[in-house]
């Protein structure tokens, strides 16, 4: 005999956080979706924004102005630069693996 909560539709030992059945998938992909387009796009602002006027000129520097030569020294532009090829090399990244990803059985273990 089955036991009363298989009988209506859960089950018998249920684990806290467990993102099975079609919610947690869907779930999953929104996420998944969300955090690809974050990272291109937050990697084509850092592409763009430390050549652009307002790096120089913004309110923050206004009122520390002792920053502003290291925030307008070429050498942090290109480090900031530099983190924006890596935010749009993990958004390419997460895409290439996306499909693959998405296939398998997420588990807690996995995220990290």
């Amino acid at each position: 005999m089955r036991p009363i909560r298989e009988k209506i539709g859960q089950s018998a030992n249920p684990i806290p956080g467990n993102r099975s059945g079609i919610h947690g998938r869907k779930k999953s992909l929104i996420v998944k979706i969300i955090s690809i387009v974050y990272a291109l796009e937050a990697g084509a602002f850092l592409l763009w924004l430390p050549w652009q006027n307002v790096w120089g000129n913004n309110y923050l520097l206004y009122l520390y102005p002792q920053f502003r030569p290291l925030v307008i020294d070429p050498f942090f532009k290109g480090a900031v630069l530099g983190l924006g090829i890596a935010n749009i090399m993990i958004g390419l990244y997460e895409i290439a693996h996306f499909r693959s990803v998405r296939n398998q059985k997420q588990t807690f273990a996995s995220w990290f």
